[in-house]
This record gives structure tokens, sequence and C-alpha cells, in this order.
């Protein structure tokens, strides 16, 4: 999925976590090859509607190029109010900007930014990462622009199996799930613990630029 399109999921998160028919959506998305019956299975098993669709919204931009594109043809099918929205926004782009956090409790019609108009993938080059200790908030921003792979790279910061599923396990969401053990990861490394580390080793790891570039600074 290109920038654009995660930035336009991103940026209109409330709405998309409200309104979304996703109970509908994924049969179309399993239809179209871009999500599995494994990702029906966990949406299921979440006990809202507004649960539901944040896993949706966050796995959606790890299924690859296919995904909006498929995403959006099946709203126009299912004649779903939100086609209209989307395409909308999708048809007039707004300046990616960095937010300092966007979530479904934020007002995604007005952004934050940190004064900052210059899209990830071409500013983060010209930023630094500060060696200073990483916040909490700046680990749950981190864990809600993870994608469905994000064990592989808990294990990169060094947890082992049993303490990935010790500090998990009483998580009710993908993105409670990861900030758990990022925060196991933290009050293990204590000092070593800084915004560059986290920075080297989400580009060590390849992971996608936008997980991590508003970690960064001027």
């Amino acid at each position: 999925m290109d920038d654009q399109h995660k930035y336009l999921l991103l940026s209109n998160r409330v709405r998309l976590v409200s309104d979304l028919p996703t109970d509908m959506l994924i049969n179309y998305m399993i239809q179209d090859s871009v999500m599995t019956s494994e990702d029906s299975e966990i949406i299921e098993s979440k006990p809202t509607k507004m649960k539901k669709n944040e896993y949706f919204l966050d796995t959606l931009p790890t299924k690859g190029p296919n995904a909006f594109p498929s995403f959006l043809k099946a709203l126009k099918e299912m004649e779903d109010p939100l086609y209209h929205f989307v395409n909308k926004k999708l048809q007039d782009p707004q300046p990616m900007k960095f937010p300092n956090q966007v979530s479904s409790r934020d007002n995604t019609d007005s952004p934050t930014p940190m004064n900052r108009d210059l899209p990830y993938s071409t500013s983060v080059q010209d930023r630094n990462f500060p060696d200073e200790r990483v916040s909490e908030l700046q680990l749950n921003t981190f864990a809600g622009n993870m994608g469905a792979d994000w064990k592989s790279f808990i294990r990169s910061l060094g947890l082992k199996e049993n303490e990935i599923f010790h500090a998990s396990g009483n998580a009710n969401t993908p993105r409670d799930q990861i900030f758990s053990c990022l925060v196991k990861w933290k009050n293990r490394e204590s000092d070593n613990a800084t915004v560059r580390v986290l920075a080297d080793k989400a580009k060590d790891h390849g992971l996608d630029i936008d997980t991590y570039a508003f970690l960064a600074t001027q």
C-alpha cells in the first residue's frame, strides 16, 4: 500500500472506526485474496464493532499493493456511504503531516501535526532520532503503526517466546499486545531503550518507514 493511501486511512481513522461495515467487508477482501479466513476469524473474535474495525484498519496496510483498491471497490459494490467519503478524500488528497498520535480517540479530520508538511518517505532521511529514553506514549503510537507480523520484530528486540506470551496474554487487541511487549523491552533495557535504538532496530528489521517516522525530529 502506498504512502498516500496509508495516510488517508490514518487521518480519517475516527470516521472509519465508527462506520466501517467490517463484518461484510471482510468477505469481499477474502474474495479478492487480500485477506484470509484467519483474518476473518480474528475479526469475528473481537467483542465490539469498534474493536473489529480497529483490527481491520491496523491490518489492511500490511496486505500489499492491492489492499486499498480492493477496499475501495468493496465499499462501492456494497453501495456503502463510506465509498463516497473515501473516494472524495482520494480525489482531493491533503499534504501528509507527521502526527503526534492518531488513534480512534483522535479527531482525524484535523490531525495534530508536528508542524511539518513533508512526506514520510522523504523527510525522515533528513531527520534525527533523539538519543533519549522512549516514552510509553511513543511506544503506544509505534504499536498502532505495526502490522500483523509484529512478533517477528519483537523477537528482534530480544524477547523470547515465553516473554511475548506472558507480556501480551492479557491484552485484548493486537495494538495492546504489541504495546505490552514494547513496555517489557523498555523496562528491561532501562536507559538503553532510546528513541534512536528503537528507530535503528525498526530500520534494520525492514519495517515500513511509516511505522517509526513520527519518532524523528529535525
